[in-house]
């Protein structure tokens, strides 16, 4: 697994924390997501469909979310979020499927976060 995909996976379990701890279901993510996205015809391959899916999804956390209700950025995340070992261990150890896979590198990347920091 890259570093970048392990931040992402690490942004997703917070961002379903997020939705769940403010009252959010993932049905009211769908409807709200996808009352929003139009999927023209030209997008018939899956990788079309799936990028525009993704940018869809971007532009609903931009302009729309949960109507002024919206967990951070990943940006945000990275900064603040991210560096919360205790926040990240109790995400990570709900995380049945890489779980425990990633918390060893997630510490990694995390000491790699706090050290590139104190150099700049």
């Amino acid at each position: 697994m890259t570093t970048h995909q392990l931040e992402r996976h690490i942004f997703n379990l917070y961002r379903m924390d997020w939705m769940t701890t403010n009252g959010y279901t993932l049905d009211d993510l769908l409807v709200s997501v996808l009352s929003e996205i139009y999927i023209p015809d030209y997008y018939a391959e899956p990788e079309q469909r799936e990028a525009h899916i993704l940018r869809s999804v971007a532009a609903w956390e931009r302009d729309t979310d949960f109507g002024g209700d919206i967990w951070d950025s990943f940006d945000q995340f990275m900064r603040h979020g991210f560096r919360d070992p205790a926040y990240i261990e109790h995400l990570l150890l709900r995380d049945k499927t890489y779980g425990a896979q990633l918390l060893p590198l997630y510490h990694s990347h995390l000491n790699e976060l706090i050290q590139a920091d104190k150099i700049s």
